[in-house]
């Protein structure tokens, strides 16, 4: 829950800088997880996981609930700041 707290402050700081909307509780985030039992929505697998922003948060994408899925960390750093669909494209 710690660690959960240090990144939820980081991505509600980027989001204040970006000035989108940045309404993500860490207990909403908990719920994604809990969705998505606990694995990366991209290819299922388990570990540590990280908040995935749909749309990147530099693309104008919220902080939000519906913007974020749980992503392991290659998934996460392959998709970088494309969006999901152009994400898939390539995938």
């Amino acid at each position: 829950r710690g660690r959960a707290l240090s990144l939820a402050a980081r991505h509600r700081r980027i989001a204040r800088l970006a000035m989108v909307e940045n309404t993500l509780t860490v207990d909403q985030w908990e719920e994604i997880q809990r969705d998505f039992n606990y694995r990366c929505a991209y290819c299922l697998g388990e570990g540590p996981l990280e908040i995935e922003h749909m749309t990147p948060i530099s693309r104008g994408g919220g902080h939000v609930a519906d913007n974020v899925v749980p992503a392991c960390v290659p998934c996460n750093r392959r998709k970088s700041t494309r969006t999901l669909i152009e994400f898939l494209e390539v995938a």
